[in-house]
């Protein structure tokens, strides 16, 4: 039989948490568990058996403070059943903790081979990407990840590396690059005034492409933002500004309408949908409220009569 992972003397006596109901003076040492672990070990063939027995026994060797034994047994887990990804986040914890960079990019990669969902590809490469930049000093392979992960299902991982893309794209002076990576910070975002923020801030960045098309993709993040029916007046505002600059005046009828509304609410002494923090433009009173109402209508009608 082979002999079970050695457990220090003050260790024996802890045990793993007993079992709802069961009697803590005869739950099995760590040894003892151990022990019935290689056991079984030795009596299965099937490979996917043997991963998790030997995930278990480094778990133990772990809690036993046996770090090299946990290491190499978390290691054979993982070679039986490379599927069995929970070995694998062991030993990525265990050398994130020794800060062991050549070790972590290997395990990082092996994350990435086998992930089974977008999201966890998209953490992996996210967590690539970071290692490769700041230890390896390779910022295009690092890039490279980067686009790969923004391209993926969205959520928190993809949320994480549409930043770091646009840190790197912006210290790059990569419109295009900034562009995806606040595409996909918005696409993940969850709380709708943070998504809207986000949509402006792409509307502005897609404002600046050469591309064909590149105004139409600015204006769609902003109905896109509209739509959230938050921060109108931040929206509404930066709607106006690229239709000005632009020359696109059904843009600006539909801008200028809507901060006209807005102001007509504050002259009404009314919050309005979507009030609060670049909701809603403030002014000194009700009066000077309406004067700009009336004023927005006034340009809003103009345009419709001799542009649009």
């Amino acid at each position: 039989m082979v002999k079970p992972p050695s457990i220090p003397a003050d260790a024996r006596a802890e045990a793993p948490s007993p079992t709802p109901g069961a009697d803590p003076a005869t739950a099995p040492s760590l040894e003892e568990r151990a022990a019935t672990l290689m056991d079984e070990l030795a009596q299965v063939e099937r490979k996917e058996h043997r991963a998790v027995l030997q995930w278990e026994l480094g778990r133990l060797a772990e809690k036993a403070g046996d770090t090299a034994g946990a290491v190499k047994a978390y290691l054979t887990a993982y070679n039986h059943a490379p599927q069995f990804r929970p070995p694998l986040f062991d030993l990525i914890r265990i050398f994130e903790r020794r800060r062991s960079f050549k070790n972590l990019t290997r395990l990082y990669d092996a994350e990435l081979k086998s992930a089974r969902s977008e999201g966890d590809r998209a953490s992996a490469e996210a967590d690539l990407a970071a290692i490769l930049e700041d230890r390896q000093g390779d910022p295009g392979a690092a890039l490279e990840h980067l686009e790969r992960a923004t391209r993926r299902e969205d959520g928190p991982a993809v949320a994480t590396a549409g930043l770091f893309l646009e840190r790197s794209a912006r210290r790059a002076a990569d419109g295009a690059l900034v562009a995806q990576a606040l595409a996909a910070r918005a696409r993940s975002a969850t709380d709708p005034v943070w998504k809207a923020l986000l949509l402006v801030d792409l509307a502005a960045e897609r404002a600046e492409g050469v591309e064909e098309g590149a105004l139409d993709a600015a204006m769609a993040a902003l109905d896109e933002a509209l739509g959230l029916g938050v921060v109108r007046f931040r929206v509404l505002s930066a709607m106006e500004r690229l239709a000005r600059a632009h020359d696109r005046p059904a843009d600006l009828v539909r801008a200028l309408e809507g901060l006209a509304e807005l102001a007509a609410q504050a002259a009404r002494g009314e919050e309005g949908e979507g009030s609060g923090a670049f909701s809603v433009q403030r002014f000194a009173d009700e009066q000077r409220a309406a004067g700009r109402a009336a004023a927005l209508h006034l340009e809003a009608a103009t345009l419709r009569l001799h542009r649009l």
